[in-house]
């Protein structure tokens, strides 16, 4: 019983952490640019993590819901990369409406993996 409090305890720990990080990058960091660099880097430590820890339902539950958090706390131009993404020799315009087509397509396959 003990064992399993520390558990808890410590995934709640890494659970702050992780979102004063993301809140710290969406808030105190001015340029768009690394905004972009720094949430990304989180939102590839939480998918490591992920991996990690796949073998622990709770860990895996409370990673998962990280990414999903990152993933949209920041504004219609994330998570993707759009300061490097090619389309057709073009980057991608934010009145391009291909950005958002992309956003939905993977968080509906990111959901449909999800554990209930």
């Amino acid at each position: 019983m003990l064992e399993t409090e520390i558990k808890k305890e410590e995934e709640r720990k890494y659970s702050f952490q992780m979102l004063e990080r993301q809140i710290e990058i969406t808030f105190n960091t001015p340029d768009k640019t690394e905004q972009q660099k720094l949430s990304y880097e989180l939102l590839s430590k939480l998918v490591r993590d992920l991996f990690k820890y796949k073998n622990s339902d709770l860990c895996y539950k409370t990673i998962s819901n990280l990414i999903i958090v990152s993933l949209m706390m920041f504004n219609n131009d994330y998570p993707l990369d759009i300061y490097e993404l090619m389309i057709e020799d073009t980057k991608i315009q934010k009145d391009d409406g291909e950005y958002k087509k992309i956003l939905k397509d993977e968080l509906n396959h990111l959901t449909l993996e999800l554990p209930n």
